[in-house]
């Protein structure tokens, strides 16, 4: 489920910025970083935010049906963005070299 295009244009507005990260995250944490670390971190908090999206989604009671409808209808939206995110890191951080090229 990645989509090359989200990528291409989250690089064209944000740049690399995975090897500022990697170099950032040294200095704090020092140890060497790579920027495919940088991505698999990112990967791993997407998960994290889709299990709890899961859990929250799992979990709901509301018995107005249209304000149901309403935060269901948000829980998916925002579950669909974190799978997306989750699959281009995860990508990026297995293709840091095609990755570099787009």
């Amino acid at each position: 489920m990645i989509c090359i295009e989200t990528i291409k244009k989250r690089k064209a507005v944000y740049g690399n910025n995975f090897p500022e990260i990697a170099r950032l995250q040294s200095e704090y944490f020092k140890r060497v970083f790579t920027p495919q670390d940088v991505a698999m971190s990112l990967a791993i908090l997407k998960e994290v935010r889709i299990k709890a999206i899961q859990e929250q989604m799992e979990s709901l009671v509301i018995s107005d049906f249209l304000e149901f409808a309403y935060k269901i209808k948000e829980l998916n939206e925002a579950l669909e963005d974190s799978k997306k995110d989750h699959e281009n890191y995860l990508w990026i951080a297995k293709n840091y070299k095609q990755y570099e090229q787009l």
